[in-house]
């Protein structure tokens, strides 16, 4: 039996119904107040940094308002402007204030007050 075919049928399965969902109820959430979005790299780990990962990877971006910890989170194919702004744009408000870490694409939102963290 090849585990690995089914392990990455099972891994693109998973993300077919979590997009499914993500598009379905995240559609016309709107967060306010103050907001933290970040992104994070989904995969497998290559074991002792070699080589490349393998298998399905997936980056997943999240905006998550402070106060009710209300979440959204959305598989993305890329971190680009193109990409992320459109999505923070969508779910939150102009004069909301905003957090972020000091990725390039974050440092080109107007009407949003944004504040980024050093992550060391």
């Amino acid at each position: 039996m090849d585990y690995k075919n089914t392990a990455v049928n099972w891994a693109s399965y998973i993300l077919e119904i979590f997009c499914e969902h993500v598009y379905r109820e995240y559609s016309s959430t709107v967060l306010e107040g103050e907001v933290e979005i970040d992104d994070s790299l989904i995969g497998r780990k290559v074991k002792y940094n070699r080589g490349k990962p393998s298998g399905t990877i997936i980056w997943i971006f999240g905006l998550i308002e402070r106060a009710s910890h209300k979440l959204v989170i959305y598989p993305v194919d890329n971190r680009s402007v193109n990409t992320l702004i459109p999505l923070i744009q969508k779910h939150i408000k102009p004069g909301y204030r905003i957090y972020s870490d000091s990725w390039a694409p974050y440092q080109t939102l107007n009407q949003i007050e944004h504040f980024t963290v050093c992550k060391q």
